[in-house]
């Protein structure tokens, strides 16, 4: 998953999430609470027909409904 944020050494629990979250099929979009986006997986992109790379840290409003 595409991700604004790196986790920090030592959080191999996140570290294996952000993995699995690389293999899955399926759209992953996490929005903060100021509705930005701020993680989006590959499944995202195959869905939504964005790369991650030009949605992370915009508005949520920039996905189509």
């Amino acid at each position: 998953m595409r991700s604004d944020s790196k986790p920090e050494q030592g959080q191999s629990g996140l570290c294996f999430a952000t993995v699995l979250q690389d293999c899955l099929a399926s759209g992953i979009v996490i929005v903060s609470a100021a509705k930005k986006i701020t993680a989006f997986n590959p499944g995202a992109e195959r869905v939504i027909g964005r790369k991650a790379s030009q949605t992370l840290g915009r508005s949520l409003a920039v996905l189509p409904e």
